[in-house]
């Protein structure tokens, strides 16, 4: 009683309290020293903790000196959102057949055999296309009309699975009927409502998907396109000097502040600025970071793509922090990120069977709309 033993009342309790205190007490036990074993606890033997993981008697020396070292750069960025007009066209007359766009109506089966009865049935004209539609499709490539959706060649070339029957469909006649050709999502019957329309590259709208194209299958193609861009003017600058080489290819420098090496932006440190659209995501950028800390004075790096923006940086400066965090402080941030770290194993961890949300909106939320 009031957290003290009482014999007397230990032998008046049931064995089933006596039972379930024990397991109770084992357990807490047991988890308490799962956590003091991984993260720690106020107990210490001298100045050496009792409990914990070990770690090396440098670690806050390292931790306090890891903002000390600071990089201030030059840059240049290559926007890829800004690609050309002009090289989207000559991509598009280069490769023409992609952008064929056919006028078709497509039913779509599970199974061979349900697909090869519709041709059979529409041979016999015992149905039309469009009733075979409404009747027998999936409507996997189409609207609920049949109406093929994804009308371009390289669009048709992602669905047709055998090269033979893709020249075969795009070869169809004005009012011509396909047999059952193996798709991504079974056997599909192709109609040709008209003749397939041959690409306008004059035309905005047909511009316009052509870059759509690029973005979502050859984005490398852009990217190769500026990376190349980026290495003229890296040589430039390295022939001339920086600013002159902004002038010959009409680019604006951006003076980036110096910033420690640091990884994901650890509170740490100070960190690259990504508010700076070009720099956006750069702190996670491997390549970008090796290639910033990696360079000597006044070196102009090689191009170096972050995001959607090709960067060429040149060290401009290097400086070091005399201030430095206090232990304290880097104790209480450890111990936050050990606690953050648990917290992260354990919620992913497999064998967890998270059930909060169900058991909130089903036993609270319920019962306090009853109320």
């Amino acid at each position: 009683a009031d957290g003290k033993y009482s014999p007397k009342l230990y032998r008046e309790a049931p064995a089933s309290t006596i039972e379930s205190m024990q397991k109770e007490f084992r357990d807490t036990l047991t988890t308490s020293r799962y956590s003091d074993d991984c993260f720690g606890s106020q107990y210490a033997v001298g100045k050496d903790a009792l409990y914990g993981l070990k770690s090396s008697s440098a670690e806050t020396g390292f931790l306090q000196n890891a903002g000390k070292n600071k990089r201030a750069f030059n840059m240049i960025s290559f926007d890829m959102k800004e690609y050309p007009d002009s090289e989207k066209t000559a991509y598009g007359e280069a490769n023409a057949q992609k952008f064929v766009k056919y006028d078709m109506s497509v039913i779509t089966c599970e199974d061979k055999s349900k697909a090869e009865s519709v041709v059979k049935r529409l041979a016999n004209n015992e149905i039309k296309f469009a009733d075979a539609v409404g009747e027998y499709s999936k409507k996997t490539y189409s609207n609920e009309n049949g109406k093929l959706a994804n009308a371009y060649y390289y669009q048709l070339e992602k669905i047709i699975k055998n090269a033979d029957d893709l020249k075969a469909v795009t070869e169809l006649s004005k009012g011509a009927t396909s047999k059952a050709v193996e798709t991504n999502e079974g056997f599909s019957i192709f109609y040709a409502d008209n003749d397939a329309g041959q690409p306008d590259f004059t035309n905005d709208a047909t511009i316009k998907d052509v870059y759509s194209y690029l973005n979502t299958y050859e984005a490398g193609h852009i990217e190769d396109y500026y990376t190349t861009m980026a290495k003229d003017f890296a040589a430039a600058a390295s022939a001339k000097s920086f600013d002159e080489a902004c002038v010959q290819f009409n680019l604006t420098k951006t003076e980036v502040a110096a910033f420690p090496l640091n990884y994901g932006s650890v509170s740490l440190a100070p960190s690259v600025d990504t508010k700076t659209a070009a720099l956006s995501g750069a702190d996670t950028n491997e390549n970008f970071l090796k290639t910033a800390f990696a360079l000597k004075q006044n070196e102009i790096s090689v191009p170096v793509v972050n995001g959607k923006n090709v960067l060429v940086l040149q060290l401009t400066g290097e400086t070091t922090e005399e201030t430095t965090p206090e232990s304290s402080v880097l104790k209480s941030e450890i111990i936050n990120y050990d606690q953050s770290s648990a917290s992260v194993a354990l919620m992913k961890s497999p064998k967890l069977e998270n059930n909060l949300t169900s058991v909130f909106f089903n036993n609270f939320m319920k019962n306090g709309t009853q109320e």
